[in-house]
């Protein structure tokens, strides 16, 4: 996730859907796995809504005006306790030569102690592609897969997935998520929005 365009369509679009699957879940919880492939844009990490107007609570308006006003990644954590949820960032740097130690420290996160939450995995473009070629844009499948399995019941996770050169990429996308977790196509939940026709995001809750 590039941190320079924080704040544009695609994060309404994943902040809306983020904040509807954890009410919905009635989970207080959610873990954002940035992977930022570059470095932190300045600004200041805030405790409350300072310099801005209050998020209200219905969760559409409430995101867009948000970024209105915010549009540094660590600032999204005020934004969640006008919701109700804590939001936690996993916010290193996210590079090749760190991939491993990115990922294991993620892992180390899932299996501590079990608050249910919403496990958002948020790559610049998505799951690596069909042709298994992996990035640091891509979140690899096996990466997933081991979240996934590592998760107690109840959990969330949640992918962001960019469109790719096929009329029919978010069925092929939610198959993909489908295949690789080893579950049905219709246990994924689809997240998106008309006004941002190429993105989604692609939901699983841990049976």
């Amino acid at each position: 996730m590039k941190n320079l365009w924080y704040g544009d369509l695609k994060d309404h679009v994943k902040w809306q859907s983020l904040m509807q699957i954890a009410r919905g879940a009635e989970i207080t919880r959610v873990y954002y796995v940035v992977m930022r492939t570059e470095s932190m844009q300045a600004g200041n990490v805030v405790s409350g809504l300072e310099g801005g107007p209050e998020v209200d609570d219905d969760i559409s308006a409430g995101v867009n005006n948000y970024f209105r006003w915010h549009n540094v990644v660590e600032l999204v954590k005020p934004m969640g306790a006008v919701f109700g949820i804590e939001i936690e960032l996993e916010a290193r740097r996210f590079t090749d030569a760190t991939r491993a130690q990115f990922f294991e420290r993620v892992l180390h996160k899932i299996q501590g102690p079990n608050e249910p939450t919403v496990w958002f995995f948020d790559p610049d473009t998505g799951m690596e592609t069909a042709a298994s070629e992996v990035g640091v844009k891509h979140v690899a499948l096996d990466e997933l897969r081991c979240a996934y399995g590592a998760m107690p019941a109840g959990h969330r996770l949640v992918c962001f997935q960019n469109s790719w050169r096929d009329a029919n990429w978010r069925t092929l996308a939610r198959q993909r998520l489908a295949g690789c977790l080893g579950i049905e196509q219709d246990q994924v939940d689809v997240y998106g929005s008309g006004n941002v026709p190429n993105v989604i995001m692609l939901a699983v809750r841990k049976a």
